[in-house]
């Protein structure tokens, strides 16, 4: 079974890393155990990004995420969640309740795989751009972000990761530029689903390989050594490659240390 939610959250992760903002994972909100599914934070320092996602380019201080993967459709008690999670998160941050930290610190943040049917949709349901929408709930504007409405563009890459749709996915993985290479690991069981579909020639197996010979190729022996058992190494190396360029008077004393022991 896919860990969609877990899935996203680190792929998102991944996109913050070395910027201004911070990402928080399954934030524990209170005692009986209600997560929060992201928290996106400005931080003092970081790089300044300016490309955004579609749907992102109005991050405040704090950003509360709420996601719903394809078999999770998007209705009104969902935006009312991420309502009272805002609620908690506020007061929970906050210097005192009696001192609560500015409204307009906070955005909320729905991202949802797919368009609602009409009897979950929220009403009134504003487009903002193609596959963003907001909603107001209670006091609160919302931010819908449906990933399989985004315009496949670059910026909209990790977007396409999580739309649903194989031509979606291939789009996203060529096109998304992961902050740490080997993070694109975490994209195994969708390439696993996409294969099973036949929709997919390229595996995750084919991109280990190609990771692999872009590593060996870039990286120097010491900086491998450092990530790499040497045993694991040798075991991989035949004795008489392991043996070649070494002076015979080397290998001989080896030899005599080990008949002495």
């Amino acid at each position: 079974m896919i860990g969609w939610h877990r899935l996203f959250g680190l792929t998102l992760k991944d996109f913050f890393i070395g910027s201004n903002y911070q990402v928080d994972l399954e934030t524990d909100l209170t005692v009986q155990e209600q997560y929060l599914d992201i928290a996106i934070i400005k931080k003092s320092d970081g790089q300044l990004l300016t490309d955004w996602p579609d749907g992102f380019d109005n991050l405040s201080d704090y950003n509360l995420v709420s996601y719903k993967s394809l078999r999770e459709p998007l209705e009104g008690w969902m935006l009312d969640e991420l309502i009272s999670y805002y609620v908690f998160y506020r007061k929970k941050i906050s210097p005192s309740t009696d001192d609560l930290l500015p409204i307009e610190q906070f955005q909320l943040y729905t991202v949802v795989t797919r368009y609602p049917q009409k009897r979950h949709r929220p009403s009134p349901f504003k487009e903002i751009k193609p596959g963003v929408y907001e909603t107001n709930s209670h006091s609160r504007t919302i931010r819908i972000i449906i990933l399989n409405k985004t315009p496949e563009h670059q910026r909209n890459a990790l977007w396409q990761l999580f739309s649903g749709k194989a031509k979606g996915f291939q789009f996203g993985d060529m096109f998304y530029n992961w902050r740490i290479p080997k993070n694109r690991r975490l994209l195994n069981p969708l390439y696993k689903l996409y294969k099973q579909e036949g929709v997919m020639s390229y595996t995750f197996e084919d991109f280990e390989r190609e990771y692999l010979q872009e590593v060996s190729q870039t990286w120097s022996p010491k900086d491998l050594l450092e990530i790499l058992p040497v045993d694991a190494l040798l075991k991989e190396v035949p004795i008489e490659d392991r043996l070649k360029g070494l002076p015979s008077a080397v290998i001989e004393e080896y030899l005599s240390k080990l008949k002495k022991s």
